[in-house]
């Protein structure tokens, strides 16, 4: 039997950007007969557990198997990365199916199988990330183009500092969803968690939640998608208290922006919503929706493509502008018509981690923007003030540092703010500064 090609894309999307470095490899450089430990690639490290894995050379399928590649006749593989990543993506050759098995800290995450039908594709969120993925195939297999892009989790803060968001789980639920956090007037957590979306409504697990306050009052808009990417783009209200006004509506259908998974972004205009997500190989997508009844007036896809799915942020304020990553790893600004569509001006929101930008976020009233630099000895997360033009105004200031996977920052309360920010081992933390970025005591622990 001849063996059948496939692509595989296993996608872990959030808010905010992404951590750590990604893997890219096409195994080019590597002659036949490498065995698995003797490959090596920067961020992973590949361990034949049976079955001799190694590299096979002389494949033609273009473009998911060619040249050198990664194989075996039969037999498990252990491919550990040195830092949580939040995708996976590789071409693949198989004639059976065969399970793959994400492992996040030494915990299972997920178990998928992968199966052999016509070639085609596969995409896959796995809630929290991963670090470690095993394939256990009994036939012959061979895997090709490994590329991964690094974890992010779903965090958003409040712009008045009332509370904040992150996913997580469900009690007796099966996909992950949306949890509020209450905090006190000097950034401690207060009260229970809540959950805000019921188990069912979305079709995989929760990311990619984006925030509104409705004007100056109690109210908030929140935007999400899931994992799934069949499953549609969601708009919910809710209040101050964590009390859901309009529960999670489906509002812009997969297909039309080509049936992927991918994070949301909102600002208002009028009676009507602007909500931008990603569609197919990156583009950026406008839908209007309209807050009566929440129904889509129309959806268009914009000249904008990121890099990556990384980072995709709208301010709120007077300045109207749209923070997506470009390359190579830079948080760039675009300003935003009325329409709420790109014009043709577009700057850099945090010039001192140009090159190093791997997770970030933009304060709802456009004067802030930090983001996470990875090219320091360890990772550091800037604070940019910027001006009422949105362009940066004075020195970036340090304001946490470590393994910081995801973050936000909120608008101005009173003379200070506060920077929301996730580390690797899933903590979160909430760090008061003043608006120049000078940090106020130690973080908080929040969860």
């Amino acid at each position: 039997m001849r063996l059948k090609v496939f692509f595989l894309a296993l996608l872990l999307l959030s808010l905010g950007a992404l951590n750590a470095s990604a893997v890219n490899t096409d195994f080019e450089s590597f002659p036949g007969g490498t065995p698995a430990a003797s490959v090596i690639v920067p961020g992973v490290t590949f361990t034949s557990v049976s079955g001799n894995w190694q590299i096979y050379t002389g494949w033609t399928d273009v473009p998911l198997v060619v040249g050198s590649a990664l194989g075996t006749f039969a037999g498990k593989l252990i491919m550990d990365f040195d830092a949580p990543q939040g995708s996976l993506q590789m071409g693949y050759r198989s004639l059976l199916l065969n399970n793959w098995t994400f492992f996040r800290s030494g915990n299972l995450v997920k178990t998928i199988s992968v199966p052999d039908a016509l070639p085609g594709s596969v995409q896959v969120v796995v809630p929290g990330g991963f670090d470690r993925v095993v394939i256990d195939t009994p036939d012959g297999y061979i895997i090709d183009n490994l590329l991964t892009t690094p974890f992010a989790p779903t965090v958003a803060i409040d712009p008045r500092g009332q509370f904040f968001l992150y996913g997580g789980s469900i009690d007796g639920c099966m996909t992950g969803g949306l949890n509020f956090q209450a905090l006190d007037t000097v950034g401690n957590p207060s009260g229970d968690v809540i959950s805000l979306v019921p188990c069912g409504t979305a079709l995989g697990d929760i990311f990619g939640a984006d925030l509104l306050q409705v004007g100056n009052t109690n109210q908030y808009w929140i935007s999400f998608g899931s994992d799934d990417p069949t499953d549609a783009r969601y708009l919910m209200k809710i209040d101050n208290a964590g009390n859901v006004t309009i529960p999670a509506t489906a509002v812009i259908p997969a297909s039309k922006v080509g049936g992927v998974t991918g994070s949301t972004a909102i600002s208002a205009d009028g009676n009507e919503l602007n909500l931008w997500t990603f569609g197919t190989g990156n583009a950026v997508y406008r839908a209007r929706i309209s807050t009566s009844g929440l129904s889509l007036l129309s959806i268009k896809k914009t000249s904008l493509v990121a890099k990556s799915q990384s980072t995709l942020q709208s301010s709120q304020g007077t300045k109207r502008f749209l923070a997506i990553e470009q390359p190579s790893q830079v948080m760039r600004a675009y300003e935003l018509k009325s329409s709420g569509l790109p014009d043709n001006t577009k700057w850099r929101l945090s010039p001192r981690t140009d090159g190093g930008h791997e997770t970030g976020s933009v304060s709802a009233d456009g004067l802030a923007a930090i983001s996470n630099d990875l090219d320091s000895p360890n990772d550091r997360l800037y604070f940019q003030k910027l001006k009422s033009s949105g362009l940066p105004a004075n020195n970036p200031t340090v304001v946490a540092s470590g393994k910081i996977t995801g973050c936000d920052v909120s608008s101005l309360i009173g003379s200070n703010r506060y920077v929301l920010y996730q580390t690797e081992d899933g903590r979160l933390f909430l760090q008061v500064i003043t608006d120049a970025g000078a940090k106020l005591g130690a973080p908080i622990l929040l969860h």
